[in-house]
């Protein structure tokens, strides 16, 4: 079961699904040579290239040697090659498309050769490239192609030897035949935008290529409440199942609140895509606030979507508190995590949206969304719904009344130093005049972008109100703090999310708290030595940052600290 969950879920695109599919099977003792092999090859594909290499090294995969094996090894000595920027950078391609040559030697395969060409023509190696390719096309798998990835060799091959015609053709082919599965298609962009940009071949006919072959756009769908009418959402469904049938939608992240949320979904649904659903807290609340407001018929809907949904994700495990913040913090949550699914499958991510064009009615509001998601450079899509009746704005129930707490969305911070404890007393001054005042020189540089820091022993919280300046933070305090690896170090916790901020009474200062600065602190104790650990909201909110220089590696469900559940974080790294 495992291995089938995680292969189809590399064949879907979905690398986190395959990681924590191979993870979880591995761990409940089906533990296999392929479920190895598979969790290695979706870190190679996810770009996480080291702890692919370190995983096949641990595992000895290559002691039972196959074509997919071997090629897999050549496909990390690849990606290692093309990180590098240096002198040895050709030296290391030509030895990656080497061990695609051994693999190929020892099999045969159209897939290893094909990946020793193009590897020669990134070296530099033309002549060499142009000739595996002639001999890619003389396979007859590929000269009568049955499936995706041989027809999608011959169109690689194809551009290497400049012939566009052909190269097209195969293309067409390929994307036509019944396994040309997203997670292939976006495997096959990767390489075709490596070449166009870094080989000797035709950019202007790999860029070709990839318009015909790249996976649809990721949808992020959203648009106003409205109350039943059968009329009006039959007219708007009609117009929502021409846009996806126009972009070919084949995945797609929103909620399921009365109106656009459920006619999207339900669309969704109909052409037997994946969807995947982000509630911005508990489902009776949302239920409450955000699909019963519209009439009682919307329910069952709303039952129904939420029962077929491939995902559901909760952007807060809080209750509704009457904050517009906790909408406006769900709604960043499924766009960041539209963008990153996109950035996996190498395809665009779009936003279609049923909108009057009205000034919003709360915080943030479609017409933010759709400035922001085309600052991005997405696509954004409006659909005008015509009359249709909203439901009242509820009250603003349960918000807390004093007017001391004020409500907003932060970075949150928790750092501690792993072997604190042993250190001896005559030591704790030296660690926190040079390890604490390190971390204190890091946080002074941030400026006023850290609007609270506190700290106890060798714990360090902070707020800090600017995303990509809190990633810098994290990364750097870690960097700041050099320490031999068994006698500790930082780890780093980040976590985004709506707080309330107000005095505390015992300092009479101004402080933060919430559920959200709760779940931070409980990803710090499970965070690795020397890394910084970060929340699938922040993942997802750095996605939506303008020229992010930071790289995000999945690092699965972790169980946190004090039993608080487990969770999908992210490595964060420059």
């Amino acid at each position: 079961m495992p291995l089938e969950q995680t292969r189809n879920a590399i064949k879907a695109g979905d690398l986190l699904g395959a990681y924590d599919a191979a993870v979880a099977g591995i761990a409940s003792g089906h533990e296999s040579r392929e479920l190895h092999y598979l969790l290695v090859l979706t870190l190679a594909r996810m770009g996480d290239t080291e702890r692919a290499y370190a995983l096949f090294l641990q595992h000895d995969l290559a002691s039972e040697a196959s074509e997919d094996i071997l090629s897999l090894l050549a496909r990390i000595l690849k990606d290692r090659a093309i990180a590098d920027s240096g002198s040895t950078r050709n030296a290391l391609l030509m030895a990656a498309s080497q061990a695609y040559l051994d693999a190929n030697a020892r099999f045969g395969g159209y897939y290893s050769l094909i990946n020793a060409a193009s590897l020669s023509c990134l070296a530099g190696d033309i002549d060499r490239g142009t000739e595996l390719a002639r001999r890619v096309l003389a396979d007859p798998e590929v000269a009568d192609p049955s499936s995706y990835f041989a027809a999608a060799s011959a169109s690689e091959a194809w551009l290497l030897l400049g012939d566009a015609e052909q190269a097209v053709a195969a293309a067409e082919r390929a994307c036509a035949l019944p396994d040309a599965a997203l997670g292939p298609r976006g495997s096959t962009v990767r390489q075709l935008l490596l070449l166009g940009r870094q080989a000797d071949v035709s950019t202007e006919l790999a860029e070709r290529l990839c318009v015909l072959l790249r996976p649809p756009p990721i949808l992020f769908y959203s648009g106003h409440l409205f109350v039943e009418d059968a009329a009006v959402e039959a007219a708007i469904a009609t117009r929502i199942d021409a846009e996806l049938a126009s972009s070919g939608t084949a995945i797609a992240y929103g909620a399921l609140a009365c109106g656009a949320d459920i006619l999207f979904a339900e669309a969704v649904l109909r052409r037997g895509a994946h969807l995947h659903v982000v509630l911005p807290f508990t489902t009776a609340d949302f239920i409450a606030e955000s699909v019963l407001p519209g009439g009682e018929g919307w329910l069952p809907r709303f039952e129904a979507a939420l029962a077929a949904a491939r995902t559901i994700t909760f952007a807060s495990e809080a209750a509704y508190i009457g904050d517009p913040e906790q909408y406006h913090h769900g709604n960043n949550l499924a766009m960041g995590m539209a963008v990153l699914r996109a950035s996996h499958l190498h395809t665009s991510a779009e936003l279609v949206t049923v909108w009057d064009g009205a000034p919003a009615r709360g915080v943030g509001g479609t017409g933010a969304y759709i400035a922001h998601w085309r600052e991005l450079g997405h696509t954004a899509k409006v659909i005008e719904p015509g009359a249709i009746a909203r439901p009242p704005i509820g009250a603003s129930r349960r918000i807390a009344a004093t007017t001391q707490a004020t409500r907003c969305q932060r970075a949150i911070l928790f750092t501690d130093y792993a072997g604190f404890s042993r250190i001896a007393e005559h030591d704790l001054p030296p660690f926190w005049a040079d390890v604490m005042g390190a971390v204190a020189n890091v946080l002074a540089g941030a400026g006023s972008a850290v609007e609270f820091r506190n700290s106890w022993g060798d714990a360090v919280f902070a707020v800090i109100d600017d995303l990509k300046v809190a990633a810098r933070v994290a990364i750097d305090i870690v960097a700041a703090i050099e320490a031999p690896a068994d006698a500790g170090g930082m780890r780093v916790a980040l976590h985004y999310g709506p707080v309330y901020r107000m005095i505390d009474p015992i300092t009479g200062l101004a402080g933060y708290i919430g559920t959200e600065v709760t779940r931070a602190a409980r990803i710090e104790p499970v965070t690795p030595i020397g890394q910084v650990y970060v929340t699938q909201p922040f993942a997802a909110m750095l996605a939506l940052e303008k020229e992010s220089a930071f790289r995000l590696e999945y690092a699965g469900q972790v169980t946190l600290a004090k039993r608080y559940g487990t969770m999908p974080l992210y490595r964060l790294s420059p």
